[in-house]
């Protein structure tokens, strides 16, 4: 029996393109949106992009300047987690920015990296709130949980939000113990 070529190929291509388009439309209406729907609906998110692979969820936000970014990430990881599962969920905050907002974050970021290295998150506190103190109109709220660090800078209609994660504490066995 001799295999005709071209119809064999018609049919291979045209099923890929089948099973690979159904796994995107599917992907697409039954994840991805449901996903981006919930998100959206939390309080402070202004608006939502996502991308969900097989290892990451990738989540771009843009948060209304009242927003408290703490309870946001809490909402997301709790209400997304039948979406969420096993996988990494990774976050990006889009935000009114100023220049203002970035030499002042740039102005502490050592003592904050700092105190990060050193698990000396008061350091953060401080910093900051000697920041506020410093400069008049500009608010700074900070906030902590075992996961990451919360900070939220305003400055009239700009702003800045920043995660910063945290990482658990190690033992470490000596060798001549």
């Amino acid at each position: 029996m001799r295999l005709k070529w071209i119809p064999t190929v018609v049919t291979a291509v045209i099923t890929a393109a089948l099973l690979f388009g159904g796994w995107y439309i599917y992907q697409s209406t039954a994840v991805e949106k449901p996903f981006e729907k919930l998100v959206s609906g939390i309080d402070g998110v202004q608006s939502v992009q996502s991308s969900i692979d097989r290892n990451a969820i990738s989540v771009k936000l843009q948060l209304k300047p009242e927003a408290d970014i703490q309870n946001v990430v809490h909402e997301i990881k709790d209400k997304g987690e039948s979406v969420i599962g096993g996988r990494e969920l990774k976050l990006s905050f889009e935000s009114a920015s100023s220049g203002k907002l970035e030499k002042l974050w740039s102005s502490v970021l050592f003592q904050i990296a700092e105190s990060m290295e050193k698990r000396e998150y008061s350091g953060i506190i401080e910093a900051m709130d000697k920041l506020q103190q410093q400069n008049s109109g500009l608010q700074i709220k900070t906030g902590i949980d075992d996961s990451n660090v919360y900070i939220t800078m305003l400055d009239g209609a700009t702003s800045k939000y920043i995660v910063l994660p945290r990482f658990p504490a190690t033992i470490g066995a000596w060798s001549h113990a």
